[in-house]
């Protein structure tokens, strides 16, 4: 046992594995288990009482305030100095990894601003001073941390954000209603740009306010971005970044699109665009031609493994048509290994039966064609999971180059779960025969509508329940 209590990786997974309570109490029990436990109890922190606590008595005294809201505010004592930090500087700030800036909260202790001041002072304005060793900063935008609290925290991201980081996640704001929250994160964004791995821009906003944070810097070690909006500047830009391997464009956190502003492409895209881009992942709240345009910037030799669209609204056949379609034109058979395309994301309330009841026997939709994904002999992953009506048979199957088949007509003895969703199907007893021989050990199908009244059902939700029933 002590031999393996001398093992740094075994410490830190047993510590990983406790809850805050009983990480704490093996960091005061065993000197042995001191450092793992404080890498765990100090991986996050996303309130300033660590440090409070952290100093010593009398450096500080707090203030009730009720303007703009009620908070107490610790405020800086004369006799505070550098050594003040020692305690919190030597044990404790090397154990953090992710920093969240502090939402306010009247329950919770404040640093004023000038609190915020003295500390800037005795760490000597060194950058990231309170936590040396951050890998990853989310800040919060200053309707959550500032406009209700007398001090401005957002002017002091420089504290946090040192040479170490390497994800950086913010909310854009429109310039002229937070310009010290602009301003702060301008200037912090652009001494980090070139270490930057990983970059998640959220909030409602238009292409062109991100430009700042974007245009003028080459991004030569960012790997990951998460943006709300794309313009066709912006795309140019980030067609030349060196390293960029996955991109996510999604709006559907906005409540409303924004992909219908966008211009199209014009120009043809250049060979050398995106080289290593690997993954593109599209989602919105409206799937138009200008969502699934964005594989228009990708040139024909592009490297691009995964591909995803996701809607929070139905998706009209024909336009599933055009989106297999732009797949099959503009991605690299050689290449791409998964393609995600669903509309699940569709909140249940909005799912009206009359929508849904094009999957009935008199529906006289034109079903989804998905023959042009033919050509893709590398796909290992393929999920098309759309309302429309997608009929797919065992020969049509069979006629996919997977590299790994899925063998229809092979008994699958292992299978205990099967999701059908809401897969249309013309005979209930046919397909039941079919799935107690072809899945002898099945012992749940998860079906869509199983949970519907019986007396409401509509014909497709009727016959998955005669399925239901004969298992």
């Amino acid at each position: 046992m002590e031999k393996c209590l001398q093992i740094p990786e075994i410490l830190r997974y047993v510590c990983d594995e406790l809850d805050t309570e009983s990480c704490l109490s093996a960091a005061l029990t065993s000197r042995t288990f001191l450092e793992p436990a404080l890498d765990r109890l100090w991986y996050h922190v996303d309130s300033m009482r660590p440090l409070i606590c952290c100093l010593p008595v009398g450096v500080g005294i707090f203030k009730l305030h009720n303007e703009p809201a009620p908070g107490m505010y610790l405020y800086p004592e004369p006799t505070f100095k550098c050594e003040d930090l020692n305690r919190y500087l030597s044990f404790y700030a090397r154990h953090i990894r992710v920093f969240s800036s502090p939402t306010f909260s009247p329950h919770e202790p404040c640093l004023s601003t000038d609190f915020l001041l003295a500390l800037q002072i005795a760490t000597e304005y060194e950058h990231g001073a309170l936590a040396p060793l951050l890998q990853k900063v989310v800040w919060f935008p200053p309707t959550w941390t500032d406009v209700k609290s007398r001090a401005s925290l957002s002017a002091f991201v420089c504290l946090f954000v040192g040479k170490h980081i390497e994800s950086f996640e913010f909310r854009a704001h429109a310039q002229g209603q937070e310009a010290l929250y602009n301003a702060s994160l301008q200037s912090n964004i652009k001494r980090i740009s070139k270490q930057l791995k990983s970059l998640t821009i959220k909030g409602l906003y238009e292409a062109p306010l991100i430009h700042p944070y974007l245009l003028p810097f080459p991004w030569d070690t960012l790997e990951v971005l998460k943006i709300s909006t794309y313009s066709s500047t912006l795309v140019q830009h980030l067609a030349t970044l060196p390293r960029l391997r996955a991109l996510e464009i999604c709006d559907k956190e906005l409540g409303q699109p924004t992909f219908h502003t966008l211009p199209r492409s014009q120009a043809p895209p250049c060979p050398t665009d995106f080289t290593n881009l690997r993954v593109l992942s599209l989602g919105t709240t409206c799937a138009e031609d200008r969502v699934w345009g964005m594989l228009n910037y990708l040139p024909s030799t592009n490297q691009l493994q995964q591909f995803e669209i996701s809607s929070t609204s139905i998706i009209a056949s024909c336009v599933c048509q055009d989106i297999i379609k732009a797949i099959a034109l503009r991605c690299n058979p050689r290449t791409l290994t998964s393609i995600r395309l669903v509309d699940w994301d569709v909140p249940a309330d909005d799912r009206d039966r009359q929508t849904l009841s094009k999957f009935d026997e008199e529906d006289q939709d034109i079903p989804v064609d998905i023959t042009p994904l033919y050509p893709f002999d590398q796909l290992e992953v393929l999920v098309v999971s759309w309302f429309p009506d997608i009929r797919l048979s065992t020969q049509d199957a069979s006629a996919i180059p997977w590299r790994e088949q899925f063998p229809l007509a092979t008994p699958h003895r292992r299978l205990h779960t099967l999701r059908v969703s809401n897969s249309p199907i013309s005979s209930p007893s046919r397909v039941l025969a079919f799935l107690k021989s072809h899945f002898p050990r099945l012992e749940e199908l998860d079906v869509f509508y199983a949970d519907y009244d019986l007396e409401t059902l509509s014909v497709l939700d009727r016959r998955w329940a005669a399925v239901l029933k004969g298992l």
